[in-house]
């Protein structure tokens, strides 16, 4: 089973609301609560900044910078910060860029960013246990 508050706002979801008194009672659809669902998830996280119009300048001048002169993302946002190039709100930080190279969500590839290959990437080290406790 499942908590009751689950099914409640399932329901909640489901429903229709009642436009007057009279009438029959709206019945609940699985499918308008999936939508709702879909619905509120959109609104449940911030949006990327990078997927906005305010970014596209400055990333147009960076993928121009990182391919004629070789410059590193970090050397982009710090050059457009200090010369005050963009606003604030234009300018995502180093790490956002990086991420989204990573990702491929940039007009760039790995290659063409100076020192990003070079940098080992951290390996997670999982501590092992003193004791064993049971046998799995």
């Amino acid at each position: 089973g499942c908590a009751h508050t689950t099914v409640f706002y399932e329901l909640r979801r489901g429903t229709p609301d009642r436009k007057s008194k009279h009438g029959r009672a709206p019945q609940y659809m699985a499918k308008r609560g999936q939508k709702a669902y879909a619905e509120n998830r959109k609104n449940s996280r911030k949006p990327c900044k990078i997927d906005h119009d305010d970014c596209e300048l400055f990333i147009q001048w960076m993928v121009e910078r990182v391919r004629q002169e070789r410059w590193s993302l970090d050397a982009c946002v710090g050059y457009a910060r200090r010369n005050k190039l963009f606003t604030p709100e234009q300018i995502p930080c180093t790490k956002t860029l990086y991420n989204m190279l990573w990702a491929n969500k940039l007009p760039l590839s790995l290659f063409e960013v100076p020192q990003v290959l070079k940098h080992k990437r951290r390996r997670k080290w999982v501590r092992k246990n003193k004791r064993m406790k049971g046998r799995s």
